[in-house]
């Protein structure tokens, strides 16, 4: 098989199956014998997990070596995989697929997320790298990153995402995320206070310790570039949005545990970025705001850097999203335009006509539509699932 088909093939893997534990997938992974000696790190949580592991690995980046686990990709596979903050190499990524080929030859019920994480750890272990960050993928308790044993686990938030898995309220969602702490742990938490009561009663039960940080632990001095003070030293990043400068305390915090130096966190903050992340493109800007809270936080972020411009977002989501109250969030702030795209889990979107908003079935037309009717310096901004602004940014690139 090529590289492409190899990637086709771990794609093609069963998504989801019945869980009511981890110990079929980490007796896999105790017989594969992939644990080694490294500093571990976990990021969990609803929103920023992406933007928190890849600070995180870019501080490290400075001094140590460090491996990357990421989810989902935005523009292509070798993103999932990251070494010293960079997309694997085709021929590292081909030794890993051939590894879980043969694996899953073996365990044959191993699921697509469970191969890839496996995969990860084994290319990780291959390198003999100094620090692991592995990113969740759905909740905590059960997601196959918690197989491992963390030194740090990085709690950003709590969100509606996945409710019909992990929920049905947002305390439940929070208790099996927290869960992925385990005994004697490090949490460092940006989590709201609303969740206090939970995270404090698992953080005693497994004898953990406990670092919070918050919105009210920094100050803004810019939005854009979006600059900060916190405990008395002033960062700079590349990401735009206030929310990032509380992912990039969890970076922070977990740096100063691994006696990172102060200026490595400095400079591994300032140069980091990440796809999708208020990414401009051209004139245009993507921004992967998938749910109701990073919506929200997008909505925030436009008030602020655009505050007396025109604005025309393009929007498309999958099927479990409210997409109502998503746009019902960006009315009052931009001309909407709700579209579809080439995904499985799409459904059609044209139901928010009943609504009053304005539904283009294709991409095209719609990026045109607003070509046609918006002035010079109006701001176009296209959002949504992460797999729609990837197929996005092919199709606007094709227009320059």
């Amino acid at each position: 098989m090529t590289l492409k088909e190899k990637i086709t093939w771990l794609e093609s893997l069963k998504r989801f199956k019945p869980k009511t534990s981890l110990d079929h997938l980490s007796t896999i992974y105790k017989d594969l014998e992939l644990s080694y000696p490294a500093t571990k790190i976990q990021v969990i949580g609803t929103n920023g997990k992406g933007s928190t592991a890849k600070m995180l690995t870019d501080i490290v980046k400075q001094s140590k070596s460090v491996g990357t686990f990421m989810s989902p990709y935005v523009y292509t596979f070798h993103e999932r995989i990251l070494i010293q903050g960079e997309p694997i190499a085709n021929e590292l990524l081909e030794q890993g697929l051939d590894y879980i080929i043969d694996v899953q030859k073996k365990y044959t019920a191993l699921t697509f997320f469970e191969c890839l994480t496996l995969m990860a750890l084994y290319v990780f272990k291959r390198l003999d790298l100094d620090i692991i960050i592995m990113e969740a993928g759905i909740g905590g308790r059960l997601d196959s990153t918690s197989i491992e044993t963390y030194d740090m686990t990085l709690f950003t938030s709590v969100g509606h995402d996945h409710l019909n898995i992990l929920g049905p309220t947002l305390r439940d969602v929070c208790i099996d995320k927290v869960h992925a702490l385990k005994k004697n742990g490090t949490l460092i938490s940006s989590v709201s206070d609303a969740f206090d009561d939970i995270i404090d009663c698992h953080v005693n039960e497994t004898q953990a310790t406990l670092i919070k940080v918050s919105d009210a632990s920094r100050s803004i001095i810019s939005h854009y570039p979006l600059t900060f003070m916190y405990d008395d030293e002033v960062y700079t990043l590349q990401y735009t949005g206030d929310h990032y400068a509380t992912n990039a305390l969890l970076a922070i915090e977990a740096a100063k545990r691994m006696y990172i130096q102060p200026i490595h966190i400095k400079h591994g903050l300032l140069s980091s970025t990440l796809y999708g992340r208020f990414e401009r493109c051209h004139d245009v800007i993507l921004d992967a705001a998938h749910n109701i809270e990073s919506i929200d936080a997008l909505a925030k972020t436009i008030e602020k850097v655009f505050p007396n411009q025109g604005i025309f977002i393009i929007l498309s989501a999958l099927g479990d999203k409210d997409i109502i109250q998503m746009i019902k969030r960006l009315d009052s702030l931009a001309t909407v335009i709700v579209t579809s795209f080439d995904d499985p889990r799409y459904v059609d979107l044209s139901f928010v006509k009943e609504d009053g908003f304005i539904f283009i079935k294709d991409f095209n037309d719609a990026y045109q539509y607003i070509r046609n009717i918006k002035d010079d310096d109006a701001q176009i901004i296209i959002t949504g699932s992460i797999h729609f602004i990837s197929q996005a940014k092919s199709k606007i690139s094709n227009t320059f």
